[in-house]
């Protein structure tokens, strides 16, 4: 007690001292304030909410539950009578023996980061004798009780809104009006056009109204001498017509619910594009919770382990890249306007690194340029796909030339791919799991060295351009009789199995690196394309039995049409979700089945407004477009 006296009055002091000069003198006197209220006999209200919103120690710290959040929303709550300050929440990124973890304190508004990093490390926060900032017992430590505070960040609600996100603001904000616009426009035309139709008895006779000969000639006149103004009004009148229809809900919707299956498309690729996006929502679902939201991650890591999906390449790319630039403008908005909690870190680093490199993705660079900055990191495959797309005009020549050069040339692409993925993966010695905690070193090099690289992903592309082709130049059923059919789905499944099983027995550790492991990484994507390739030729020669049934089912080819914008949204709603939330997850299989459930959900109602709004819309323009150029050149 004498020692917490002591501290308090010397605290006036504290100032003239080093390293505090640096400290404001509003937030000494602040803090003073908070300490001396607190540590009275008969502490003040506000002062007690401040230090019972601290985050304290907890249980299962041999499972991970290491960081301390606190309470977010009782700091923020708490405020002096004299309304001098309230509560600000901030966070305190500590060391102790070679781990890292966080503390939530609630301090003064009135101090800044560099403020409270500095009051921190010189352990100025203390209720009695008891720091703020206690370390782990030994008995969690290797004996060690010392932690060192490293930095400070304050949670600040609101994220600046600077030029950047008011633009994307007004971006969203117009593709919002648009097709309100568009749909009350179509409306009104379909209205008059019924009206006009309806025949009526009350019309007046068809003399009335009409005009002599000489007025026609005034009129003629009129309209020749403005007529350069006329074909400007009526060509914008006209491409605003288009364009206003194009964003029509009458127009857009009956193409997202008309089902209908061409003779000349696989039925089944719809099932496998849908089921393969459900895969991809549940690895994020339970991965992007283990970055920052989990309180027994050790008991995640030990259960669960992620080999990445592929996601299916997509067609023309230019016909994806005004949803994939307005996905952009809708999480800068979206992250722009969110009053984020005590867990703001993981939204905060996308909204930066979009101000900084979001020209990569417009050109689709970023899994070359600024990879450990990336927007939207998920959407490296679109930049793949693009490079991919730039090698298919040689690949279709020598289909159209030479076999024997295609095959040479699909060998060497096969063997280049190979060479350079083993290459890397031996150099840098990534695990074949996907790292699962966003601080380890071997996330960074696992992601920018192999992961985003279109040289480590080109052959499940390759097996694709070639199994398209076979298919479109073989006419004739191939497959004979079930038993050929039945020896090729034999072969699929046991790929299938054998990427799936080696994840889980190949040793991949630092110190006992095996050439099995990087045999496996440089193929299993290229093996499980090969396998999903069998499956899709299959139910396309009518081998595919129970599979192709399931796989044709047309609820496939509602969800698969707006897939793509599920991709792109699904990874910004998992964050937004986490991101609002005070407290950490526990991780089991009920919560982690409940939020895949619900993720999916919010996913496919988004993902149907994105396209109806901006997917759709677009593609009506191209068409639109494309007809007017066709005619203007005929």
């Amino acid at each position: 007690m004498l020692v917490s006296v002591l501290m308090l009055l010397l605290m006036p002091l504290i100032c003239y001292a080093s390293p505090v000069r640096n400290v404001s003198l509003r937030c000494l006197e602040d803090t003073d304030q908070f300490l001396s209220d607190l540590n009275t006999v008969e502490p003040k209200a506000y002062a007690v909410m401040m230090y019972d919103s601290l985050g304290k120690l907890g249980s299962n710290i041999l499972g991970g539950n290491t960081d301390r959040l606190g309470s977010y929303t009782e700091c923020l709550s708490a405020r002096v009578p004299s309304g001098k300050f309230q509560g600000q929440y901030c966070k305190l990124q500590v060391q102790q023996e070679g781990f890292d973890y966080s503390i939530g304190i609630c301090v003064p508004d009135s101090c800044h980061d560099e403020d409270i990093t500095t009051l921190a490390i010189l352990d100025i926060f203390k209720f009695k004798t008891i720091s703020f900032v206690s370390p782990f017992p030994s008995l969690f430590t290797l004996n060690s009780t010392v932690s060192v505070v490293s930095v400070a960040r304050c949670a600040k609600g609101l994220f600046s809104i600077d030029a950047f996100a008011a633009i994307c603001l007004f971006v969203s904000i117009v593709f919002i009006v648009l097709p309100i616009t568009g749909t009350v426009y179509a409306a009104a035309v379909r209205w008059e056009v019924k009206f006009d139709e309806t025949p009526s008895d009350s019309l007046p006779s068809a003399n009335y109204g009409s005009t002599s000969s000489n007025e026609k000639d005034k009129t003629c006149q009129v309209i020749l001498y403005i007529g350069g103004f006329i074909f400007v009004i009526l060509a914008f009148l006209g491409a605003l017509d288009s364009t206003l229809k194009c964003f029509s809900l009458q127009k857009n919707l009956p193409t997202i619910w008309t089902v209908k299956f061409s003779k000349d498309v696989c039925s089944a690729l719809n099932g496998i594009r849908v089921l393969s996006l459900v895969w991809i929502i549940s690895g994020h679902t339970s991965q992007m919770a283990a970055w920052q939201n989990l309180d027994n991650v050790l008991e995640w890591k030990a259960r669960v382990t992620f080999t990445k999906p592929n996601q299916l390449s997509s067609s023309c790319v230019f016909r994806l890249q005004p949803l994939y630039m307005y996905s952009i403008c809708l999480l800068v908005r979206l992250y722009s306007v969110i009053p984020w909690g005590s867990v703001w870190e993981i939204s905060k680093l996308h909204l930066d690194n979009y101000r900084r490199v979001w020209w990569s993705n417009l050109f689709l660079l970023n899994n070359f340029i600024s990879v450990t900055e990336s927007c939207n990191g998920w959407t490296c495959y679109l930049a793949n796909d693009f490079q991919f797309y730039l090698t298919t005009p040689l690949v279709i020549f020598l289909y159209a030339r030479s076999k024997c050069g295609l095959i040479i040339l699909g060998t060497t692409l096969f063997l280049a791919s190979f060479t350079v993925t083993a290459l890397l993966l031996s150099f840098f010695r990534l695990p074949v799991a996907s790292p699962s905690d966003m601080r380890e070193m071997s996330t960074v090099m696992y992601f920018t060295e192999y992961y985003t690289k279109p040289y480590c992903r080109y052959g499940p592309f390759l097996v694709g351009v070639l199994l398209e082709l076979f298919m479109y130049q073989q006419q004739a059923q191939i497959l004979r009789n079930k038993v050929q059919a039945s020896l090729g789905w034999l072969c699929a499944m046991l790929a299938m199995l054998a990427v799936v099983s080696l994840a889980y027995t190949i040793e991949d550790s630092v110190n006992s690196y095996s050439p099995a492991a990087v045999i496996y990484q440089a193929l299993h994507r290229t093996l499980r394309a090969a396998a999903i390739g069998w499956i899709i030729f299959a139910c396309q020669e009518g081998y595919g039995g129970l599979a192709n049934w399931v796989l044709s089912w047309e609820i496939w080819t509602l969800l698969a049409k707006i897939s793509y914008a599920c991709y792109l949204v699904h990874p910004m709603l998992i964050i937004l979700y986490n991101g609002l939330q005070e407290t950490l997850m526990h991780y089991s299989d009920i919560n982690m089945l409940y939020l895949f459930f619900g993720h999916c959900l919010m996913t496919f109602i988004t993902g149907l407004a994105l396209t109806v709004l901006v997917e759709k819309p677009f593609e009506g323009l191209k068409q639109s477009f494309t007809c007017q150029f066709h005619r203007k050149a005929l």
